[in-house]
């Protein structure tokens, strides 16, 4: 006897689905709208340069970041990342090699002083 309820229950239940589905109206597609990387998020971002209307490149982490579906939340989110973040302790860390090196400047300098002495 329970079997037969069950049975009839669930038959119930899988024709009111029926209807449901097609009384329900059909879904629109939504229209993507596509960004263009903007030359302002250079000046925002100071290690994001343009690679195409539709790409950018962190020169720091040497990473492409696609602009086209976020727009400037994906750069956004690449410089919160981790690995941004520690790209960038680490350039605030260490020296620039042009600091080894001794400059046209500093070298006319320097023979300036040793001609005088």
């Amino acid at each position: 006897m329970s079997f037969l309820f069950i049975r009839f229950f669930t038959k119930l239940n899988m024709e009111e689905n029926k209807e449901y589905e097609a009384h329900r109206s059909p879904q629109k597609k939504k229209i993507k709208r596509y960004c263009a990387f903007s030359l302002e998020w250079e000046d925002m971002f100071e290690h994001v340069k343009k690679v195409d209307s539709e790409h950018g490149k962190c020169i720091l982490c040497n990473v492409n970041l696609i602009v086209k579906l976020e727009g400037k939340r994906a750069i956004e989110n690449h410089c919160n990342s981790q690995k941004h973040k520690n790209n960038v302790r680490g350039l605030q860390s260490s020296k620039l090699l042009s600091t080894f090196f001794v400059t046209k400047f500093l070298r006319k300098k320097m023979s300036f002083l040793l001609l005088k002495w």
